[in-house]
């Protein structure tokens, strides 16, 4: 009986730790709630205005093997259509810092977004790095 217990304990534990630790990250995100500081200066809250329809459509699938799609919308915002982003992402996590950096497949050299990621009251926030945007999210 010990034999078999220590050896559950065992696989218990290395199955544990096998985990990656982006492994919460799987999955399809949709945003919730965009908020920015009330301190941000006006022209970030202008172009918050202006933007957050699109930011609220957002949504993040994050795969295996730092595969994913970040479909990102741009509604009355005047984008050239060779300047939108691709959809398909490779995203890296760093556990340290809880940061996840989002590049396109294709132009894997240049940073498309990069954000914190937080829990707090049981929610999920993606604080974007680029801005003083905070992002809530859930799966």
């Amino acid at each position: 009986m010990k034999y078999l217990f220590s050896c559950a304990l065992i696989l218990t534990f290395i199955f544990a730790k096998a985990q990656k630790p982006e492994s919460f990250l799987l999955g399809k995100w949709k945003v919730l709630e965009v908020s920015i500081p009330k301190n941000a200066s006006a022209m970030e809250k202008k172009a918050l205005e202006v933007f957050k329809p699109n930011l609220l459509k957002t949504t993040f699938i994050f795969k295996e093997n730092n595969r994913g799609e970040c479909n990102l919308f741009f509604d009355g915002v005047p984008v050239e259509l060779e300047s939108k982003p691709s959809p398909d992402i490779y995203w890296t996590f760093n556990p340290k810092t809880r940061t996840v950096v989002v590049k396109e497949w294709k132009k894997r050299y240049s940073v498309l977004m990069s954000f914190v990621v937080s829990k707090k009251e049981g929610k999920t926030y993606f604080s974007l790095n680029e801005s003083t945007v905070v992002l809530r999210v859930a799966q």
